[in-house]
């Protein structure tokens, strides 16, 4: 019953600047597609996600201010299927799965510690459209009626709090950040991780994390260096529930989900374009192995 006013008061909270900071500005943003056709080719389970984060604070010297705050304003579209899409989903399959979550989180630090604190509100269900929009695009390019919609989780909208904590190490241009995360409300989970970044502005760089793949991608540098940046990471998340996978219907949970992870960024001629793919591991007890899904952001810095 609290957890409306908790993702109320964080909301708040992120968007409100703190007494006496400078003037606070558009630092920057990116947009993540995510897509399973970019990486094993195959549609089904996380099979595609668009998000889109754009960033506010003080103007970005190369790392978060310990005095002050950067807000991250985030909207994020999902589609989860399960493993044919183009048939009625058999005994054991996960139901398909329309997602839109808007939300808003702080960046923070205190001495080498990053931490990141938010909440989102997760519309799941035919509300959000997203069944529909799948069904008229198939129909407009004459593919097969997707059967699977039939079998749609039910509409909800579910406040969810995300709390991380990380403690980047950076030698020249090479950034390792480990890290952990937790969150309550459409899945609860506590998570272990890393990333390892190599490259020009890596070090430097105001990351946005996706939240399917975990990449994190540049959205705003402190120098305009072109060049190219190595990306890598894996993280191991413990699951303790998911209205994703509801219990009550039957749906077990594996107890822990995998997610491995390596990505290119290009920044030449202004223009940043980056790819990479993604391992995630399997997500409830009859999913027959996991998957690999790709993930492309491309935009022009100026």
């Amino acid at each position: 019953m609290m957890r409306i006013p908790v993702f109320a008061l964080t909301v708040i909270a992120a968007l409100v600047s703190p007494a006496g900071a400078q003037e606070r500005r558009a630092l920057g943003g990116v947009g993540v597609f995510t897509n399973d056709y970019l990486g094993d080719r195959k549609d089904r389970w996380r099979t595609a996600a668009l998000t889109r984060s754009e960033f506010r604070g003080t103007p970005w010297q190369g790392q978060i201010p310990e005095d002050g705050m950067i807000t991250e304003f985030r909207l994020r579209m999902e589609m989860i299927a399960p493993t044919r899409i183009w048939t009625a989903p058999e005994p054991g399959e996960r139901p398909f799965v329309g997602l839109i979550a808007p939300g808003a989180f702080a960046h923070f630090r205190r001495g080498a510690t990053e931490f990141r604190l938010g909440a989102e509100a997760v519309f799941i269900g035919p509300q959000t459209g997203i069944a529909g929009l799948l069904d008229s695009a198939h129909d407009t390019f004459g593919f097969k009626d997707p059967q699977a919609l039939s079998a749609e989780i039910g509409d909800a909208i579910l406040p969810t709090g995300i709390a991380s904590v990380a403690r980047p190490f950076t030698h020249g241009t090479a950034l390792l950040r480990p890290f952990a995360r937790a969150s309550l409300g459409a899945e609860t989970t506590a998570t272990l991780g890393f990333d390892l970044i190599l490259g020009a502005g890596g070090a430097t760089s105001l990351f946005a994390r996706d939240p399917v793949t975990g990449h994190l991608i540049a959205a705003a540098r402190a120098t305009d260096a072109p060049g190219l940046t190595f990306s890598a990471g894996a993280d191991l998340t413990a699951i303790f529930g998911s209205h994703l996978l509801p219990g009550g219907q039957g749906y077990e949970t594996e107890p822990a989900r995998l997610r491995l992870r390596a990505g290119l960024d290009a920044d030449i001629l202004g223009w940043d374009i980056f790819y990479g793919l993604t391992y995630l591991g399997p997500e409830y007890s009859t999913q027959s192995e996991g998957q690999t899904v790709g993930s492309i952001a491309m935009f022009l810095r100026f």
